[in-house]
């Protein structure tokens, strides 16, 4: 994207988050299975389509409200 990523030290996550998430193909490996992208040409490839999709950033912070606030009221 041509930006510089500025890590936030304060991270929020909602209940049911998968905070914590390691892949290892190793095993599938050991098959003989190879991917089919190294994983830099899959993030491209996904920042490529990512770029081209009709974001409405109006819906998108309505809905990050409207998530931070059943949180905030859930039991």
């Amino acid at each position: 994207f041509g930006k510089k990523i500025n890590f936030k030290s304060k991270i929020e996550f909602r209940r049911g988050d998968i905070r914590h998430a390691i892949s290892c193909n190793n095993k599938i490996k050991s098959l003989g299975w190879k991917p089919k992208y190294t994983e830099e040409e899959a993030v491209r490839e996904y920042v490529e389509w990512f770029k081209n999709q009709d974001l409405d950033i109006d819906k998108f912070l309505k809905t990050q409200r409207k998530l931070r606030l059943q949180e905030s009221t859930a039991i």
